[in-house]
């Protein structure tokens, strides 16, 4: 793939001077660095949107089981309240 896009940034010299020598003990180039540095924020935010669906999805989920559940209550509640009415009044 070819290389054409050119970042500047301003960084603190002194964490550039530490960078470039573990980079350099490494055998990476600066933009190697850099490229792979972009390429791993893109996963994480891949990543994090994924998550974030996924979450929503499980929210969404919760509720729609809160809602089914008060339903079965009340369908409950009613069912109850029928029984006893019937046998109150069959008495």
């Amino acid at each position: 793939m070819p290389r054409t896009a050119t970042i500047q940034a301003r960084i603190d010299p002194e964490v550039k001077s530490k960078a470039q020598r573990i980079l350099n003990a490494l055998n990476i180039s600066m933009s190697e660095a850099i490229s792979i540095y972009l390429t791993q924020v893109g996963g994480f935010l891949l990543m994090s949107k994924f998550l974030m669906n996924s979450q929503q999805l499980l929210c969404r989920n919760r509720r729609k089981e809160k809602n089914l559940m008060k339903s079965e209550v009340l369908m409950n509640y009613f069912r109850n309240l029928i029984i006893e009415n019937l046998l109150y009044h069959s008495v």
